[in-house]
């Protein structure tokens, strides 16, 4: 323990001697402009002394000493709970720092950085250290080690190589800037939680609470805020559920680095669908924990009703979940009959009535107060095409499904396997005159899509038999309740009408749900590979190869995306970040001859 205790106090106390030293010009003089450092200044000076002590102590080898590093590494609460205390504030102002950050101008940012980037090493240097000193933390598992690297690297990719602050805008002033004030100043606040007459007569929940928020932090926090939220929700629940490190850190990643709702560059309200995933996995988790629970009933099934309330108030894109609850409820019944587990049905079943209830409240005040079916703009039904035009709407929702499919199953692919690379090397293809010189590269994806959707089917099939073959629970089935999630995909844009922006596979925030799905079969068949092969390191290297691959898609894809915007005609609504320039730019100021000149 003191061996632990010395050299974690001495880094320590190194780390912040180090920035102060360095940063010594921007403490001094400390005025009415600066004196929000102090947030920062006083725990780490605070930390800095009560470490240094620890430091001396551990060299000494009196009775003193050790009476005191056992109080407070081993026995006593009450230093932990000091400690702890400056340490988690320190982390508050750090956090509260990064989520606001691009709301500073640069030479004020320049003064605040190394504080909080040193505030949020510290916090964790001093949980790891009690987590291998104190005997209540020495035998917990430590699955949670990489999660600060994991949360560090997740910003940096998102405020540095990104750089959302450039990009998001306020979405009601950009889309609805002759209504949205009549709204928010007229509107009771009840009001704003139905469909809105002045924004197009939809749900707009998530957008509403995107426009308060973000007056408090700004947009650019607002997604810095809810990937969090939906990293850690997703981190901590799922190895509640499975116990596995591979799952947790590869479902994590699959949700906060993938390129699907990168459309919030130009509509800012897409931002919404991170904190719209995290209520999915909150209601998943209720719902698995409530059917799995051996009392009559318990707190999670109050939790659910809960969380389906602010689910069903965000977005109309919640239907697309509740169409999978459909579907994976119809599957468990049957599977749960095979193998002779109907206990579990009564509660699947109370589970089930409560996902209807909601939607058909939901749906009936949308019929009742502005109509269920849109029938102009953007989001134009199937439904509306009338029986003359029957084979139109007939084609239009087999094209969506497939379009729709393939956008998710290929939504952690490389750039090269979404679309066609002749087209991406296309400058001005545009100008050209033969429009089926044209098509052949702006489809040439959809060679891929067939193939993609064969292989899934069958896959999934091959899957659902092997775990009806069993007479008891399979390590699969929850795979096929993953693929489920997959396979329903996206509902409410699968009966959207045909648009030329659907020409390519570029529209993630349409298949949220999907994606959800997509990454839990991802994780789940790395950890069912990790947990059959003897061989754990290759199970390790073939993990971080998926990660590798979704990190390097997460930079190179936005270009191809960027480039489909403008093959389908969206070229006038901005064009999206590009983090791999970025990110060739700032190698190149360490080693000049990166990739040429």
């Amino acid at each position: 323990m003191k061996k632990k205790v010395r050299w974690v106090s001495l880094l320590i106390v190194l780390e912040i001697f180090l920035t102060l030293f360095v940063q010594l010009n921007s403490i001094s003089p400390i005025n009415s402009n600066n004196k929000q450092i102090l947030y920062f200044l006083i725990p780490i000076l605070l930390i800095c002394i009560i470490f240094f002590i620890f430091f001396v102590l551990a060299f000494l080898n009196t009775k003193f000493s050790e009476m005191v590093l056992a109080a407070v590494f081993e026995e006593n609460k009450l230093p932990l709970v000091f400690v702890s205390a400056i340490s988690v504030f320190l982390l508050l102002c750090s956090v509260i720092y990064f989520i606001i950050n691009d709301s500073f101008l640069p030479e004020v940012a320049s003064i605040y950085s190394p504080y909080a980037t040193l505030g949020y090493i510290l916090f964790w240097e001093i949980v790891i250290l009690f987590s291998y000193t104190r005997e209540e933390f020495k035998d917990k598992q430590k699955y949670w080690l990489g999660l600060p690297i994991l949360l560090a690297i997740n910003y940096y990719l998102w405020h540095t190589l990104v750089n959302v602050g450039n990009y998001l805008e306020p979405y009601f002033p950009q889309v609805y800037a002759n209504h949205y004030e009549h709204v928010f100043s007229t509107y009771k606040w009840w009001q704003l939680l139905l469909p809105i007459k002045e924004f197009g007569g939809f749900w707009a929940g998530g957008s509403v609470l995107i426009y308060y928020t973000e007056k408090i932090i700004g947009t650019a926090g607002v997604w810095y805020l809810y990937q969090a939220i939906l990293l850690l929700t997703a981190f901590f629940l799922s190895w509640r559920v499975f116990r596995s490190e591979i799952l947790s850190y590869i479902l994590a990643i699959c949700l906060v680095f993938g390129t699907h709702f990168y459309k919030a560059f130009i509509y800012s309200s897409v931002v919404m669908l991170y904190l719209l995933q995290t209520l999915y996995i909150l209601l998943l988790y209720f719902a698995y924990k409530f059917i799995q629970s051996p009392k009559r009933y318990s707190w999670h099934l109050l939790a659910l009703v809960v969380t389906l309330i602010p689910t069903v108030l965000m977005t109309e894109g919640w239907l697309d979940f509740f169409a999978s609850i459909w579907a994976m409820t119809i599957f468990l019944f049957l599977y749960l009959k095979k193998i002779k587990q109907t206990k579990y049905n009564k509660k699947l079943l109370i589970v089930f009535l409560i996902f209807n209830i909601f939607a058909s409240v939901y749906i009936y005040i949308k019929f009742t107060y502005i109509g269920f079916i849109h029938e102009s703009g953007e989001s134009k039904v199937i439904f509306t095409y009338g029986i003359e035009h029957f084979w139109r709407a007939v084609e239009d929702f087999i094209s969506n499904y497939l379009t729709n499919l393939y956008t998710t199953i290929t939504n952690f692919f490389p750039p090269a396997f979404i679309t066609s690379n002749a087209l991406y090397q296309y400058k001005g293809i545009h100008e050209q005159k033969n429009n089926l010189v044209l098509g052949h590269y702006v489809f040439f994806w959809r060679y891929a899509a067939g193939v993609t959707a064969t292989l899934f089917y069958v896959f999934l099939i091959n899957v659902v038999k092997k775990v009806f073959k069993e007479n008891k629970f399979s390590s699969l089935f929850p795979l096929v309740l993953f693929m489920i999630m997959v396979a329903v995909n996206s509902p409410t844009h699968n009966i959207v009408i045909y648009r030329p922006s659907k020409a390519m596979p570029h529209i993630g925030y349409y298949v949220g749900q999907g994606i959800l799905g997509l990454s839990l079969c991802i994780a789940y068949m790395f950890h069912i590979f990790e947990l059959r092969t003897d061989n754990k390191i290759i199970a390790k290297f073939f993990s971080v190869l998926m990660v590798l691959i979704i990190l390097y898609s997460s930079i190179r894809r936005p270009n191809y995306l960027w480039h489909m915007n403008e093959s389908v005609g969206l070229a006038h609504q901005g064009p999206y970040p590009n983090p791999l320039a970025v990110a060739i730019i700032k190698i190149r100021i360490l080693f000049p001859g990166f990739l040429g000149h």
